[in-house]
Protein backbone atom coordinates (compact mmCIF):
# COMPACT_ATOMS: atom_id res chain seq x y z
CA UNK A 1 0.00 0.00 0.00
CA UNK A 2 1.30 3.47 -0.90
CA UNK A 3 1.83 5.88 1.97
CA UNK A 4 -1.56 7.05 3.21
CA UNK A 5 -1.85 10.70 4.22
CA UNK A 6 -5.64 10.96 4.43
CA UNK A 7 -8.52 8.89 5.74
CA UNK A 8 -12.07 9.68 4.62
CA UNK A 9 -14.84 8.49 6.92
CA UNK A 10 -18.53 7.98 6.43
CA UNK A 11 -20.65 9.04 9.43
CA UNK A 12 -23.87 7.06 9.96
CA UNK A 13 -23.14 3.43 10.78
CA UNK A 14 -19.40 4.02 10.66
CA UNK A 15 -18.61 6.52 13.38
CA UNK A 16 -22.03 6.51 14.99
CA UNK A 17 -25.03 4.30 15.61
CA UNK A 18 -27.74 6.66 14.38
CA UNK A 19 -30.19 4.37 12.61
CA UNK A 20 -32.82 4.50 15.38
CA UNK A 21 -32.62 8.29 15.44
CA UNK A 22 -32.89 8.64 11.67
CA UNK A 23 -35.84 6.28 11.36
CA UNK A 24 -37.63 7.86 14.32
CA UNK A 25 -37.13 11.36 12.93
CA UNK A 26 -38.51 10.47 9.51
CA UNK A 27 -41.36 8.48 11.06
CA UNK A 28 -42.28 11.41 13.31
CA UNK A 29 -42.44 13.87 10.42
CA UNK A 30 -44.35 11.45 8.21
CA UNK A 31 -46.94 10.79 10.90
CA UNK A 32 -47.24 14.49 11.77
CA UNK A 33 -47.59 15.79 8.23
CA UNK A 34 -49.14 12.92 6.28
CA UNK A 35 -50.95 10.98 9.00
CA UNK A 36 -49.27 7.79 7.83
CA UNK A 37 -47.04 5.45 9.83
CA UNK A 38 -44.15 4.60 7.51
CA UNK A 39 -42.36 1.26 7.70
CA UNK A 40 -38.55 1.03 7.76
CA UNK A 41 -38.62 -0.15 4.16
CA UNK A 42 -40.68 2.87 3.08
CA UNK A 43 -38.33 5.22 4.92
CA UNK A 44 -35.30 3.54 3.35
CA UNK A 45 -36.81 4.24 -0.06
CA UNK A 46 -36.56 7.97 0.74
CA UNK A 47 -32.80 7.81 1.33
CA UNK A 48 -30.35 9.14 -1.25
CA UNK A 49 -30.79 12.91 -1.25
CA UNK A 50 -30.38 14.94 1.93
CA UNK A 51 -33.05 14.91 4.62
CA UNK A 52 -34.40 18.26 3.45
CA UNK A 53 -35.00 17.00 -0.08
CA UNK A 54 -36.44 13.69 1.13
CA UNK A 55 -38.88 15.44 3.46
CA UNK A 56 -39.94 17.93 0.81
CA UNK A 57 -40.65 15.01 -1.52
CA UNK A 58 -42.56 13.25 1.27
CA UNK A 59 -44.70 16.16 2.42
CA UNK A 60 -44.88 18.34 -0.67
CA UNK A 61 -46.80 21.58 -0.97
CA UNK A 62 -46.60 24.56 1.34
CA UNK A 63 -45.79 22.60 4.51
CA UNK A 64 -42.43 21.25 3.32
CA UNK A 65 -40.38 24.00 4.96
CA UNK A 66 -42.27 23.60 8.25
CA UNK A 67 -41.81 19.82 8.10
CA UNK A 68 -38.05 20.18 7.55
CA UNK A 69 -37.76 22.38 10.62
CA UNK A 70 -39.77 19.89 12.67
CA UNK A 71 -37.47 17.11 11.50
CA UNK A 72 -34.41 19.01 12.70
CA UNK A 73 -36.08 19.88 16.01
CA UNK A 74 -36.95 16.23 16.66
CA UNK A 75 -33.52 15.01 15.50
CA UNK A 76 -31.68 17.31 17.90
CA UNK A 77 -34.08 16.73 20.80
CA UNK A 78 -33.91 12.93 20.47
CA UNK A 79 -30.20 12.61 19.77
CA UNK A 80 -29.08 11.79 23.31
CA UNK A 81 -31.70 9.06 23.65
CA UNK A 82 -31.48 7.43 20.23
CA UNK A 83 -27.90 7.88 18.96
CA UNK A 84 -24.45 6.98 20.25
CA UNK A 85 -20.88 6.87 19.07
CA UNK A 86 -19.41 3.45 18.45
CA UNK A 87 -17.13 2.50 21.33
CA UNK A 88 -13.47 3.02 20.48
CA UNK A 89 -14.02 5.37 17.54
CA UNK A 90 -12.84 8.43 19.44
CA UNK A 91 -9.61 6.66 20.31
CA UNK A 92 -9.09 5.60 16.68
CA UNK A 93 -9.59 9.17 15.48
CA UNK A 94 -7.22 10.44 18.17
CA UNK A 95 -4.57 7.98 17.05
CA UNK A 96 -4.82 9.12 13.44
CA UNK A 97 -4.57 12.77 14.43
CA UNK A 98 -1.52 11.98 16.56
CA UNK A 99 0.15 10.59 13.43
CA UNK A 100 -0.59 13.74 11.45
CA UNK A 101 -3.18 12.08 9.21
CA UNK A 102 -5.66 14.38 7.49
CA UNK A 103 -9.23 13.37 8.33
CA UNK A 104 -12.21 14.08 6.10
CA UNK A 105 -15.87 13.22 6.48
CA UNK A 106 -17.97 12.27 3.44
CA UNK A 107 -21.60 11.73 4.33
CA UNK A 108 -24.91 11.81 2.52
CA UNK A 109 -26.48 13.62 5.48
CA UNK A 110 -27.27 17.29 5.20
CA UNK A 111 -24.94 19.72 6.92
CA UNK A 112 -27.31 20.55 9.78
CA UNK A 113 -27.73 17.00 11.04
CA UNK A 114 -24.06 16.26 10.40
CA UNK A 115 -22.97 19.13 12.63
CA UNK A 116 -25.43 18.12 15.35
CA UNK A 117 -24.19 14.53 15.44
CA UNK A 118 -20.50 15.45 15.34
CA UNK A 119 -20.95 17.96 18.16
CA UNK A 120 -23.11 15.73 20.36
CA UNK A 121 -20.69 12.80 20.07
CA UNK A 122 -17.55 14.88 20.53
CA UNK A 123 -16.15 14.27 17.05
CA UNK A 124 -16.20 17.84 15.69
CA UNK A 125 -12.57 18.63 16.42
CA UNK A 126 -11.17 15.62 14.60
CA UNK A 127 -12.10 16.53 11.03
CA UNK A 128 -10.15 18.83 8.76
CA UNK A 129 -12.79 18.79 6.02
CA UNK A 130 -16.52 18.00 5.87
CA UNK A 131 -18.29 17.01 2.67
CA UNK A 132 -22.02 16.54 3.23
CA UNK A 133 -24.94 15.85 0.96
CA UNK A 134 -25.40 19.60 0.65
CA UNK A 135 -21.96 19.94 -0.94
CA UNK A 136 -22.40 17.62 -3.93
CA UNK A 137 -24.87 17.38 -6.80
CA UNK A 138 -24.54 13.61 -7.11
CA UNK A 139 -24.81 11.61 -3.93
CA UNK A 140 -23.37 8.22 -3.01
CA UNK A 141 -22.66 5.86 -4.67
CA UNK A 142 -21.21 8.63 -6.83
CA UNK A 143 -17.61 9.45 -5.96
CA UNK A 144 -18.14 13.22 -6.28
CA UNK A 145 -17.68 13.73 -2.53
CA UNK A 146 -14.44 11.77 -2.51
CA UNK A 147 -13.18 13.73 -5.51
CA UNK A 148 -13.92 16.96 -3.66
CA UNK A 149 -11.65 15.81 -0.83
CA UNK A 150 -8.89 14.75 -3.21
CA UNK A 151 -9.10 17.99 -5.19
CA UNK A 152 -9.14 20.15 -2.06
CA UNK A 153 -5.91 18.64 -0.79
CA UNK A 154 -4.42 17.86 -4.24
CA UNK A 155 -4.15 14.17 -3.49
CA UNK A 156 -3.82 11.16 -5.71
CA UNK A 157 -6.40 8.42 -5.03
CA UNK A 158 -3.77 6.04 -3.66
CA UNK A 159 -2.82 8.55 -0.97
CA UNK A 160 -6.21 8.24 0.73
CA UNK A 161 -8.34 5.52 2.29
CA UNK A 162 -12.15 5.43 2.44
CA UNK A 163 -13.87 3.95 5.50
CA UNK A 164 -17.59 3.22 5.39
CA UNK A 165 -20.30 0.75 6.30
CA UNK A 166 -22.47 0.63 3.17
CA UNK A 167 -22.17 -0.80 -0.33
CA UNK A 168 -22.43 2.80 -1.59
CA UNK A 169 -19.18 3.67 0.20
CA UNK A 170 -17.39 0.79 -1.51
CA UNK A 171 -18.78 1.72 -4.93
CA UNK A 172 -17.84 5.38 -4.48
CA UNK A 173 -14.30 4.49 -3.45
CA UNK A 174 -13.91 2.16 -6.42
CA UNK A 175 -15.14 4.89 -8.77
CA UNK A 176 -12.55 7.26 -7.29
CA UNK A 177 -9.81 4.64 -7.71
CA UNK A 178 -8.94 4.32 -4.06
CA UNK A 179 -8.76 1.56 -1.46
CA UNK A 180 -11.70 1.08 0.87
CA UNK A 181 -12.31 -0.36 4.33
CA UNK A 182 -15.76 -1.83 4.91
CA UNK A 183 -16.87 -1.82 8.55
CA UNK A 184 -19.59 -4.11 9.88
CA UNK A 185 -19.86 -3.21 13.55
CA UNK A 186 -23.14 -1.32 13.17
CA UNK A 187 -26.22 -3.55 13.51
CA UNK A 188 -27.92 -1.86 10.56
CA UNK A 189 -24.92 -2.40 8.26
CA UNK A 190 -24.78 -6.10 9.07
CA UNK A 191 -28.12 -6.62 7.32
CA UNK A 192 -27.22 -4.67 4.19
CA UNK A 193 -26.73 -6.97 1.18
CA UNK A 194 -25.39 -7.50 -1.39
CA UNK A 195 -22.01 -5.91 -0.71
CA UNK A 196 -19.19 -5.38 -3.23
CA UNK A 197 -15.80 -6.72 -2.21
CA UNK A 198 -13.75 -4.14 -0.24
CA UNK A 199 -9.97 -4.14 0.19
CA UNK A 200 -10.31 -4.62 3.94
CA UNK A 201 -13.22 -5.54 6.19
CA UNK A 202 -13.61 -5.37 9.97
CA UNK A 203 -16.39 -6.45 12.30
CA UNK A 204 -15.11 -4.61 15.37
CA UNK A 205 -13.64 -1.21 16.08
CA UNK A 206 -10.82 -2.93 17.97
CA UNK A 207 -9.71 -4.90 14.90
CA UNK A 208 -9.96 -1.76 12.76
CA UNK A 209 -7.87 0.19 15.26
CA UNK A 210 -5.19 -2.51 15.26
CA UNK A 211 -5.13 -2.32 11.46
CA UNK A 212 -4.63 1.45 11.61
CA UNK A 213 -1.85 1.09 14.17
CA UNK A 214 -0.07 -1.45 11.97
CA UNK A 215 -0.39 0.62 8.79
CA UNK A 216 0.72 3.94 10.27
CA UNK A 217 3.42 2.49 12.50
CA UNK A 218 4.95 0.81 9.45
CA UNK A 219 4.66 4.04 7.50
CA UNK A 220 6.41 5.96 10.24
CA UNK A 221 9.18 3.38 10.28
CA UNK A 222 9.58 3.69 6.52
CA UNK A 223 8.49 0.12 5.75
CA UNK A 224 8.01 -0.56 2.00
Amino acid sequence: MKKISTVIFDLDGTLADTSRLIFASFRHVARTYTGKLYTDREILALFGPTEEVAIANLVGGDRAEEAVEEFHRFYAASHAELARGHEGIGEALSFLKSRGVLLALFTGKGKRTTLVTLARLGYSGFFDLLVTGDDVKRHKPSADGIRKVLETWRLEPDEALMVGDSPADIIAAREAGMKVVSVLWDAFAQHTTPRPEPDFSFSSVRDFSEFLETVFTEQAAGAP
